[in-house]
């Protein structure tokens, strides 16, 4: 009948045309990973040298600092405690008519001490100088001593890197000199297409946490290890470029003929039956 002959003719010609796919087409299998574009430099971390409370932040971020500029001010309460107790001492020793002139210089001495240390412990000094790419710090803020409290950029050459913290399944298919995609979150919206091409320059050997500069723009903040990866884009972006501006990058790791996927699943299912 008619009717038959055009649904064979129709059955024919999907069949044709997925054996032409599966023979001459491709599929591709890529790594996607979140990441955050930084422009290439040396990071810091800002420790406080002292404990305390936060009364005045002084420097923005994105501003340049010099070596040992004063980022923050704080109220340290337990060297306020010792020039309290100090200054007693001195009182005490000057009224004293039984008090030596030694034991009231030695006094003195150690109050001077202790208010220039005051003094010093009331700020939170960034040692290196750079760009202050951010910081945890608010005002009434508690800080503990070694807390990492900011972040600083060195200078640097200007390019512009993509990092990633990626999982080691994927990271095992990443190597060094393969090309990648870089696109910004915004791009997704529609505002503006902000997508680079780039190049994986490094896949760290060994798992480890993210580090905390980099943590700090959500790059792996909710993962314990993984491998950090670095793709360098080739071209430095005509669009300004916010320091930790998110992204997600893609590395086409491998192009197969869809053939060869239905061989490895024909294999796979043989396998299966073979252990039972």
């Amino acid at each position: 009948a008619p009717r038959e002959w055009a649904v064979m003719l129709l059955v024919a010609i999907a069949v044709a045309a997925f054996v032409g796919w599966a023979v001459f087409g491709t599929v591709e299998r890529s790594v996607t990973a979140d990441c955050a574009l930084v422009y290439n430099g040396q990071r810091y971390t800002v420790l406080s040298a002292s404990a305390g409370y936060v009364l005045e932040v002084l420097s923005d971020v994105g501003s340049t600092v010099e070596p040992e500029q004063p980022i923050a001010r704080i109220k340290d309460a337990e060297i306020d405690r010792q020039v309290m107790t100090a200054k007693s001492r001195v009182e005490i020793l000057e009224t004293s008519a039984e008090s030596s002139s030694d034991a009231l210089a030695a006094a003195r001495a150690d109050l001077e001490r202790l208010e220039a240390e005051r003094e010093w412990s009331g700020y939170i000094v960034s040692p290196f100088g750079g760009v202050l790419t951010g910081h945890t710090l608010v005002p009434g803020q508690a800080v503990a001593v070694g807390s990492g409290v900011a972040a600083v950029r060195g200078p640097g050459d200007g390019a512009v890197d993509a990092l990633s913290l990626v999982a080691p399944g994927d990271a095992d298919r990443l190597e060094a000199g393969m090309t990648a995609r870089v696109v910004l979150d915004d791009d997704f919206s529609g505002d503006r297409a902000r997508a680079f091409d780039a190049v994986v320059t490094e896949v760290a050997a060994h798992m480890g946490p993210s580090p905390a500069w980099l943590a700090t723009f959500g790059v792996g903040a909710n993962a314990e290890h993984g491998h950090l990866v670095r793709f360098r884009l080739t071209g430095v972006p005509e669009l300004p470029i916010t320091d930790g501006e998110s992204c997600r990058a893609r590395v086409v790791t491998d192009r197969l003929r869809p053939v060869r996927l239905l061989s490895f699943g024909v294999q796979a299912g043989a396998h299966g039956q073979a252990r039972r």
